[in-house]
C-alpha cells in the first residue's frame, strides 16, 4: 500500500474573517473575529452566516476572478448549497449539512443549527453518528472534555496527515552534549576525567572527551511516537469494522518514521516546553504546531467543539447531517433506556430490511411499497410465536411547534401498516413551546403523540430521562407492558 504525503499547498489553507455577517444571527455567532491560519499569502476569508435550509446573499465581486465564477467544485456538486442569482448577488441556500463550509479561497459560509442545541458533541457521541471530512480545506476547534468515539477517526486521519508532513519536512532535532570515553575523541577532551579515569589506571589509549550532536529522540518526536502506538493500541481493542485495517496499516507505517525516537510510555515528555507549548518551536519547526496539538488532544482522550471558531487545534472542517444526528441520537436513547421493560422488546431502524432493521411491506399483499418508519419499537411474543409492533415514532427534524400534516399522515399511514396501538412524532422544542409529550388524537383504537425534544436543557441526561419515561408510561398504559 503507498500512500502519498500531502503537498504543502493542500495542508496549508487562506483565514477567516467574520466581517459582513448576517444581522440577523450575530446573537448566535460574534461578529469582528479573525480565524488566524497559515497560507501561502495569508489571505483572509470573509464569513457569512445561514441557518440550515436558509438563504443568504454573497456579494458576486467576492465569488469572481475576472469574467469567472470561482467556486469549490467538491463542495457544489456535493449539495451543501443551492446557488441561485439575486440581481447583483449570488444567492445560497445552505442544505442540511451544519458547520464550516469554504466555497472559494475569499469566502466561507458557517451553517448554524435551524434549533436551539446545547450540546452538538453529545448527539454525535450517542448516535455514533461520523462528520463529513472537507480535507484538505483546514479551520481551527476549540478543545472539548468531552470526547466523541465517532471522531476518532477523524482525529487519527487529520493527526496522520501531519505526519506525513513532518516526513516531508525533516524531524525535530535537537543538540545534545555527549561525554563517552573513547579512542577516537573529538570536540574538546577533558583533561581531569582524562587523568583520573585513564591515566591513572595506565590506560593510554582512551580518553575523556565531549562534544555535541544532533538527536532526534526530543520531546515532540516522544510525544508524536506515543500518539501513534496509542492510537494503534485503541484501534486493536475496537471490534473490526470497514476502515480499521487501513489506519492500522497507516499508524505502523507513520511508526517506522519515528524509529531513533525512545517510546516514552510514563509521558514524561509531557512535562517539556516544548510540547507544554509547541508554539515555542523554532519557526523552522512551525509544522510541528499542529501535530503536537491534535496528539495531545489524543492521548489526554479530549474532543474538540464542532461548533464556532477556536485557536488551538487545526484540522479539516467537519460538517455533520444533523436530521441523521438527530434521528440516531433518539434511536439509540431509546433502546438502551427501554430495556428493562421487556426482554422481547427491540427498538429498530425502520429504514434498514429485517432482521437487523424494522422495515416492511406497506400493504399486506406485499406490493413493492415499503414502510420504513425511523423508530420501529418490536416486540416477540415467544409462547405465541407472534411479533407485534407496539409503538411506531417518525423522527422530524423541523422547526415547527407541531408536527406539519404531511408529516402526521405519514404517521398514520404507518401506524396503519404495522397495526401498532400508538404513533409518536418526535420534533426539537423550538420557540419557547413546553418540551415533553402531548396527544394528537384518536383513530379508533390507536392513538397519536407529539414529543417536543429540548436539545437546549442545561442537563441533558434529564432530559433524555425524561423521553425514556414518557415512552415506558405510553407503552404500560396502553399495550400491558409491566417493566421489570
Amino acid at each position: 500500500m503507498t500512500v502519498t504525503p500531502p503537498s504543502v499547498s493542500s495542508m496549508m489553507d487562506s483565514g477567516f474573517s467574520a466581517t459582513g455577517a448576517d444581522e440577523s444571527l450575530v446573537d448566535a455567532v460574534p461578529a469582528g473575529y479573525i480565524l488566524e491560519e497559515l497560507s501561502p499569502h495569508h489571505r483572509q476569508r470573509r464569513v457569512y452566516f445561514a441557518e440550515e435550509h436558509a438563504t443568504i446573499p454573497v456579494p458576486i465581486t467576492e465569488l469572481m476572478v475576472g469574467s469567472r465564477l470561482e467556486l469549490y467544485p467538491e463542495v457544489t456538486s456535493r449539495g451543501y448549497f443551492r446557488v441561485g442569482l439575486n440581481g447583483t448577488d449570488l444567492v445560497f441556500q445552505a442544505g442540511g449539512f451544519v458547520g464550516v463550509i469554504p466555497v472559494n479561497d475569499r469566502v466561507t459560509i458557517e451553517v448554524n443549527p435551524r434549533v436551539p442545541i446545547d450540546n452538538l458533541e453529545r448527539l454525535i457521541a450517542i448516535s455514533e453518528g461520523r462528520p463529513v471530512s472537507l480535507a484538505p480545506h483546514l479551520r481551527h476547534y476549540s478543545p472539548s472534555a468531552v470526547q466523541v468515539p465517532a471522531l476518532l477517526d477523524l482525529l487519527t486521519e487529520a493527526f496522520l496527515d501531519c505526519v506525513w508532513r513532518i516526513r516531508e519536512f525533516g524531524l525535530h532535532r535537537e543538540y545534545q552534549r555527549v561525554e563517552p570515553d573513547t579512542s577516537f575523541p573529538r570536540g574538546r577532551i577533558q583533561v581531569g576525567n582524562t587523568l583520573r579515569r585513564h591515566i591513572s589506571h595506565g590506560v593510554r589509549h582512551k580518553v575523556a572527551a565531549s562534544w555535541f550532536e544532533q538527536t532526534v529522540d526530543t520531546a515532540p518526536n516522544r510525544c508524536l511516537k506515543y500518539t501513534l502506538w496509542y492510537l494503534a493500541g485503541r484501534y486493536r481493542e475496537m471490534q473490526a469494522r470497514k476502515g480499521m485495517a487501513r489506519l492500522l496499516t497507516e499508524l505502523n507505517r507513520a511508526y517506522a518514521l519515528f524509529d531513533g525516537v525512545e517510546l516514552d510510555a510514563s509521558r514524561r515528555f509531557l512535562a517539556d516546553p516544548l510540547v507544554a507549548n509547541p508554539s515555542a518551536l523554532p519557526l523552522t519547526r512551525s509544522y510541528y504546531l499542529d501535530a503536537l496539538q491534535l496528539a495531545l488532544t489524543i492521548i489526554e482522550q479530549r474532543g474538540v467543539i464542532l461548533r464556532g471558531h477556536g485557536q488551538t487545534v487545526r484540522m479539516a472542517s467537519w460538517i455533520v447531517d444533523l436530521a441523521s444526528i438527530f434521528e440516531d441520537y433518539l434511536r439509540v436513547v431509546l433502546r438502551n433506556g427501554l430495556r428493562s421493560l421487556s426482554p422481547t422488546i427491540r427498538v429498530l431502524n425502520g429504514n434498514l430490511a429485517p432482521p437487523a432493521g424494522g422495515s416492511k411491506f406497506l400493504f399486506d399483499d406485499q406490493s413493492s411499497n415499503v414502510a420504513t418508519p425511523d423508530i420501529v419499537v418490536r416486540q416477540q411474543l415467544e409462547a405465541e410465536g407472534e411479533v407485534r409492533f407496539p409503538l411506531i415514532i417518525e423522527v422530524k427534524y423541523k422547526k415547527v411547534k407541531s408536527p406539519e400534516r404531511e408529516d402526521l399522515e405519514q404517521t398514520i399511514v404507518y401506524v396503519a401498516s404495522y397495526r401498532a396501538p400508538i404513533g409518536l412524532i418526535a420534533i426539537p422544542c423550538v420557540g419557547g413551546a413546553k418540551p415533553g409529550i402531548s396527544q394528537i388524537g384518536r383513530i379508533g383504537d390507536q392513538s397519536f403523540y407529539q414529543y417536543a425534544v429540548d436539545l437546549a436543557a442545561l442537563e441533558p441526561e434529564e432530559e433524555e430521562a425524561r423521553f425514556v419515561s414518557s415512552i415506558k408510561q405510553l407503552l404500560t398504559s396502553e399495550s400491558g407492558f409491566s417493566e421489570n
